[in-house]
């Protein structure tokens, strides 16, 4: 692939302008990108796409203390924003400087925003400022981070909602968990009793049960889809199944 060396030999990608993902042909821009893609793969064999790029970049980062101030660090390059298996994205930059590349992981809690001249990224109490040469690759990067964390946060936000409510809809249904789980909640329960009982003795009524998850139509569509893989429900659902084909024919 095209490419200056950097310091220690190591050759720099040279990505295009603008975005787009891989595609093959003999198209100078794909053809530029797939080299790219396979010098990333080379450092990551999880990467399996360039979701954008720009030529070059200068990190900072934000000292802590009473009077925070950008420091430039020892990191500049070739920036992406890769995409990964199992819906994993990351933001690389190799680094010219020296062998060591910068690698962040974008997920729901990624904060960014453009700030003056900067592109801020910030996770945790780390905050981290980015340098574009060019003001339309700043653009296009941010545009791009910005719908990664938040397809990030949704995606999250459905797994908890599906876990509470697969959870649910089995208890509802009396699919238990196994053997050896029924026994831990049996014992478990048995203790939370074995405590309760001296307060419920002093108590005139037992407290109100918690209310049960009722799941609207679209939440009970994802966890049956959900369930459709569990074999012990896909045994229910055939148990009754029988049951039903049974009483038919003896009635018929």
């Amino acid at each position: 692939m095209s490419g200056k060396k950097g310091k220690g030999g190591k050759a720099a990608a040279t990505p295009p302008q603008g975005s787009g993902s891989v595609s093959g042909g003999g198209d100078p821009v794909a053809l530029k990108l797939n080299a790219n893609l396979r010098v990333l793969q080379r450092l990551d064999r999880s990467i399996v796409d360039i979701l954008v790029s720009a030529s070059h970049v200068a990190m900072y980062s934000l000292t802590a203390g009473p009077s925070p101030t950008w420091e430039k660090k020892d990191v500049e390059g070739s920036l992406f924003i890769v995409k990964k298996d199992g819906m994993a994205f990351d933001l690389v930059v190799l680094n010219r400087n020296n062998p060591a590349n910068f690698v962040h992981e974008l997920d729901e809690s990624v904060q960014v925003k453009i700030m003056e001249k900067l592109l801020m990224f910030k996770k945790g109490e780390q905050v981290h400022g980015l340098y574009f040469h060019d003001t339309k690759e700043r653009a296009n990067v941010h545009d791009v981070m910005s719908k990664v964390i938040q397809n990030q946060a949704m995606v999250e936000e459905k797994v908890t909602v599906n876990a509470v409510a697969t959870a649910s809809l089995m208890s509802a249904l009396g699919i238990n968990k196994g053997p050896g789980q029924q026994q831990q909640q049996q014992q478990q329960q048995q203790q939370q009793q074995q405590q309760q009982q001296p307060q419920l003795q002093r108590q005139q009524q037992p407290p109100p049960a918690p209310a049960s998850l009722v799941l609207d139509k679209k939440s009970l569509q994802l966890t049956l889809l959900s369930l459709i893989q569990d074999d012990r429900f896909i045994d229910l659902v055939h148990a009754q199944y029988l049951r039903v084909v049974s009483a038919r024919q003896g009635s018929g």
